[in-house]
């Protein structure tokens, strides 16, 4: 809270993901009062802390575990986690952190292990206790296009990505698709899927409909290309391959699954394939999956630039999930979903 050098959502998730493991004792007691004091005199009408923890706490530290209990308009959210040693988190201490049995007592969770963090059901959970008095974000509302719109979404079909990812990929654009198509019923909504791989592999798998039923059987039948990667042939390929809305008040979005890269001879040629794309009134988002990706390549697909890239603008250009597993999880599809309306 108040660090000048976090002021969106996306610096706030690049700091959490770059924190380090302290990897010391057990004060949990003295974690509480840093938080309590981090708080400060704030007077927002609700607060909230979410404590993970497996219960425990080095019985050198001095600090209570009710620090939080004091603080004005505040809910504490314990999540007990198991440790490494498969030990259930310790019940009574947690209830002591989550200020049960006191005026406003807050929610605490047990769980056996961090995977289960990130289980849908454990989300909403929590999401919905925090937003009992507010109304939290909801990933099943529909997401509002301004105007008519055409969205591409090029399937990597290289052979670095796989088969079995490919098939995820391809299932994720379905459950997409059918998800924006349904929910813009006046046709207002127009979506084609490509796939590409090599220099001459670019096919149009789904030409553009806004009908769920056409995505679903012309996806199902498509066969994975299995080849090198040429991304800029690709790019080129949005103009030459593509049938587009000729009206002027039509948008044009991209989304381009990748890793940034392309085989060496056609490296070079994707800056200039990028800046042309985006001259041409089509915006790029680019998809990339876990941590392996280009980070280069992927800034100048989205901006058409060479460096002294503008990364508030970039992080709204590119979609990260962690695994390909994660395609399947609902949130995955929605964010997309989001990100798509609001580019």
């Amino acid at each position: 809270m108040d660090d000048p050098k976090i002021t969106s959502l996306s610096q706030l998730k690049r700091a959490v993901k770059n924190m380090r493991w302290i990897a010391g004792g057990t004060y949990t007691g003295e974690a509480l009062d840093f938080a309590r004091r981090a708080f400060g005199s704030s007077q927002l009408s609700s607060k909230v802390a979410i404590v993970l923890t497996d219960g425990r706490s080095d019985t050198k530290d001095s600090k209570p575990l009710s620090s939080l209990c004091n603080v004005p308009n505040i809910r504490v959210v314990g999540i007990g986690i198991g440790d490494i040693f498969r030990r259930a988190p310790y019940a009574t201490m947690l209830q002591e952190i989550t200020c049960r049995g006191m005026a406003r007592p807050g929610l605490y969770l047990k769980i056996t292990d961090h995977s289960q963090l990130l289980e849908e059901a454990f989300v909403n959970n929590i999401t919905g206790y925090i937003c009992q008095d507010k109304r939290c974000p909801d990933y099943s509302c529909p997401a509002a296009f301004q105007g008519r719109t055409d969205i591409v979404f090029m399937l990597d079909g290289s052979s670095s990505v796989g088969r079995k990812n490919f098939e995820r990929t391809r299932d994720y654009v379905a459950n997409v698709a059918g998800r924006l198509l349904s929910s813009n019923p006046e046709g207002g909504l127009r979506l084609s899927i490509v796939q590409y791989s090599d220099t001459k592999q670019q096919r149009v798998e789904v030409p553009f409909t806004s009908q769920v039923r056409d995505v679903q059987t012309r996806l199902s039948a498509i066969s994975y290309m299995d080849k090198a990667t040429d991304l800029p042939a690709a790019l080129a390929f949005l103009k030459s391959g593509i049938q587009w809305d000729g009206q002027p008040n039509v948008r044009r979005k991209v989304v381009v699954f990748t890793d940034g890269r392309s085989k060496p001879s056609a490296r070079a040629q994707l800056l200039r394939a990028a800046a042309t794309t985006l001259s041409q009134k089509m915006m790029l988002l680019a998809f990339t999956v876990g941590d392996s990706f280009d980070e280069m390549g992927v800034c100048q697909l989205v901006t058409g630039q060479a460096d002294n890239f503008d990364y508030s603008i970039v992080d709204s250009l590119v979609h990260r999930v962690v695994h390909y597993t994660d395609l399947a999880r609902t949130v995955a599809v929605q964010s997309l979903i989001r990100k798509l309306a609001k580019a």
